[in-house]
């Protein structure tokens, strides 16, 4: 099997449902390795792995969800097509934040449930506060994700001696000249960037998606680092590994980054640290569990 454009198209959308299906398929991502994150802060790089586990599974996909949104119809009919053609297990990450759970889709489920389908939906994004939870049927798996008290931070450090922090697991580069990715063909990096601007440079790109593949085309530019703002300032800084030195930082970060830019112009520069650990005092709940 040619894994070669599921991986090149998993790397450019990465959405939720590529990781989902070739999870559910068993297929290992990081085919040529990958680098982590020890606990003392430092980059490890693991050997290359092969797919190995469960080859012969075999996922389904159902289209349900557009750029304007996720139609109930579609939905419902989605899941009523997956159970007609027969599936095992449907992996349901869609919710409205409602906890009702008589909804359509979830209707849907109940039926699903009786065709002996087992069902693992999201919980969905919100809380902790008390009826928060979708998708609250006991006839289907509600799925939440965890959190936990650590953070990789990382550190942009300007020639003015101005810093900022971000989220990093990729390594540190010294001082390097920085370069606005909209002023170098592109504001967000995913194409279009100019090799003669970015050559052996640091890349200011705006995104919150996407953003390995962002690093990539800085790479394939000849960028040797990218500092990633986030489209929102309310956005999550996440910690991916990067194709080149990384640091994600929010927007008012980001914005102000290009600012310097344009102060100091060819002589603008950067160094990058690569990601540290830091964990946060652990919380208590306000009251007992349950509590009203």
């Amino acid at each position: 099997m040619d894994v070669g454009p599921i991986v090149k198209l998993f790397d450019t959308l990465m959405t939720a449902g590529a990781a989902i299906g070739l999870a559910a398929a068993g297929f290992f991502i990081m085919l040529a390795g990958y680098q982590y994150m020890t606990a003392g802060g430092s980059v490890r790089a693991s050997p290359p792995t092969r797919p190995r586990r469960w080859q012969r599974a075999r996922i389904a996909a159902y289209k349900a969800c557009w750029p304007g949104g996720c139609a109930v119809t579609d939905l419902v009919a989605g899941i009523d097509a997956a159970v007609a053609d027969g599936v095992d297990v449907i992996n349901y990450s869609i919710g409205d934040g409602d906890p009702d759970y008589l909804d359509s889709d979830d209707v849907a489920f109940l039926f699903a449930r009786q065709a002996g389908v087992f069902v693992a939906a999201s919980a969905g994004n919100d809380g902790p506060d008390a009826s928060t939870v979708d998708h609250g049927g006991p006839w289907l798996t509600t799925v939440a994700a965890s959190t936990q008290n650590r953070s990789w931070v990382g550190t942009v450090t300007l020639s003015n001696r101005q810093t900022y922090k971000g989220i990093s697991i990729t390594g540190a580069l010294s001082s390097t000249a920085l370069v606005d990715g909209a002023k170098a063909g592109s504001e967000g990096c995913l194409t279009g960037l100019n090799a003669a601007l970015v050559t052996g440079k640091i890349v200011v790109c705006e995104g919150s998606y996407s953003r390995a593949a962002r690093s990539r085309a800085v790479k394939e530019a000849g960028g040797v680092g990218m500092v990633l703002y986030t489209a929102a300032e309310t956005d999550t800084l996440m910690s991916d590994t990067h194709h080149v030195p990384t640091v994600h930082v929010k927007r008012s970060s980001g914005l102000a980054i290009k600012a310097y830019i344009a102060s100091a112009g060819a002589s603008a520069s950067a160094s990058l640290a690569g990601g540290s650990v830091r964990a946060s005092p652990p919380t208590r709940p306000a009251g007992p569990v349950g509590a009203p």
